[in-house]
């Protein structure tokens, strides 16, 4: 499970480098993966992932990771239920889907919690 959540951020820095975005904020409701590619520096690789992980991180950006309780992230629980579950290749959606907007929007305004 560690490994799937540590794809999911490189997914999510590769998509947003692609994007242009170069401040970028990482939320994870999974603490010990943002602790896993945090303590990089230290050489603790011990998943394959991670070296992808470390090489993204050394662009020209800034990158910050958010732990947020499995229970607020709404917006990744959303994502999570329009997903189809026989597909298993990484899918970028270009426009998101209306409910995931309204979640980010509520989330923006600080309403969700």
């Amino acid at each position: 499970m560690l490994e799937a959540e540590i794809w999911g951020i490189y997914l999510g820095l590769v998509s947003a480098w692609n994007s242009g975005g170069r401040n970028v904020l990482v939320r994870s409701d999974s603490q010990e993966a943002i602790q896993e590619v945090e303590w990089l520096g230290y050489d603790r690789a011990r998943i394959i992932i991670l070296h992808h992980v470390t090489e993204s991180l050394r662009r020209d950006w800034v990158v910050r990771f958010n732990h947020v309780n499995r229970e607020r992230n709404r917006v990744a629980n959303c994502m999570a239920k329009l997903v189809d579950r026989s597909q298993m290749e990484y899918v970028r959606n270009a426009k998101p889907h209306l409910s995931v907007v309204q979640l980010l929007l509520e989330d923006n305004n600080g309403s969700l919690g």
